[in-house]
């Protein structure tokens, strides 16, 4: 994904085996659209053996952050 044109950073957060959200940041919702519809089915593909349903793709905006420094680890 680092690769792609306009990507930004990636976020994977963790609650058990069970619960995962992946939240990647684009510098255009374009760019963000470009990776959905060419790239991302050869990576739902690769992972169709460890999810229990699809992925589900959604866009949003970034009005603000605060998070520029987080780091692997538990958080509350």
């Amino acid at each position: 994904m680092k690769a792609q044109t306009g990507f930004v950073d990636e976020i994977v957060l963790v609650s058990d085996a069970e619960g995962i959200l992946a939240l990647s940041f684009w510098k255009t919702r374009e760019d963000a659209e470009r990776y959905s519809h060419e790239d991302y089915a050869k990576v739902s593909d690769i992972i169709q053996h460890l999810v229990h349903s699809k992925p589900k793709v959604h866009a949003f905006d970034v009005e603000t952050s605060t998070c520029h420094k987080i780091s692997k680890g538990k958080a509350a």
